[in-house]
């Protein structure tokens, strides 16, 4: 929220620079933080001391992740958290998107803000999981993706775009991409990966809708060290030691 109403307000790259130069950055994400937990005052007015430490937190964090926005090239975010509805194979999806950004040179990038672990190698693969910002490239057409990682001691870009553009993020993308990635997706043209995530997120949108269900989790170990339901699903019954389960 608070860099959603920071960039709703000054917009540019170039007003981010003044800020910093003028030596009001601090003061300008101090004010924005504190609009921001106003708006949640029912859930912190009765714990003022947390507050005050989650405020703190946040100001250090957001000057760190500005430093970050300052090394790109100029941009002007357009967008944030804008909602978009998009039908998939008669799954109807609505969508919000963090934040879209403009180049001079009239380029769309979008931006997808994450706090936790990321695997951008997720985009590449038949089963699309995180699929947020393929899911808004489907809709949108952009030149370029990111996951802008916001997290202690863990900041920076997860990002892909177009190779006959300029890198928007400044930096090589640290994405994991997978050793078959041109086969799979036929990277590095552009047009060639939105029509792959185009025709997956169909595909699964279609297994949606039709009801097929099969046992077979991405992530298998934290899908069913996680689940409540061992004793109903046949994931597991390889796995078992007759003698030992409980009817």
């Amino acid at each position: 929220r608070v860099l959603q109403l920071f960039w709703k307000k000054h917009k540019t790259r170039d007003k981010l620079q003044s800020l910093i130069s003028s030596n009001c950055l601090k003061s300008a994400i101090e004010n924005i933080t504190k609009k921001a937990m106003k708006e949640n005052g029912n859930l912190l007015e009765k714990q003022p001391y947390f507050t005050n430490m989650e405020k703190e937190r946040t100001v250090r964090l957001l000057i760190e992740w500005m430093e970050q926005e300052l090394l790109r090239s100029d941009f002007t975010v357009q967008y944030t958290e804008k909602n978009e509805t998009i039908i998939f194979n008669n799954l109807k999806l609505h969508l919000r998107i963090d934040r879209i950004d403009i180049t001079p040179e009239n380029k769309t990038i979008l931006i997808d803000y994450k706090t936790g672990s990321i695997n951008s190698n997720a985009w590449f693969i038949n089963r699309i999981h995180d699929p947020q910002l393929p899911l808004y490239s489907t809709k949108l057409s952009p030149n370029g993706i990111a996951f802008a990682r916001i997290s202690k001691g863990n900041i920076g870009w997860v990002s892909a775009y177009d190779q006959n553009i300029s890198n928007p993020f400044f930096t090589k993308s640290n994405m994991n991409s997978p050793a078959n990635i041109t086969e799979k997706t036929g990277l590095p043209h552009w047009d060639s990966l939105l029509n792959f995530w185009r025709n997956q997120l169909n595909e699964l949108a279609g297994e949606f809708i039709d009801g097929i269900l099969i046992i077979d989790p991405i992530k298998k170990s934290e899908t069913c060290r996680n689940c409540g339901y061992k004793m109903l699903c046949r994931i597991g019954d390889s796995g078992y030691d007759d003698q030992s389960r409980e009817y």
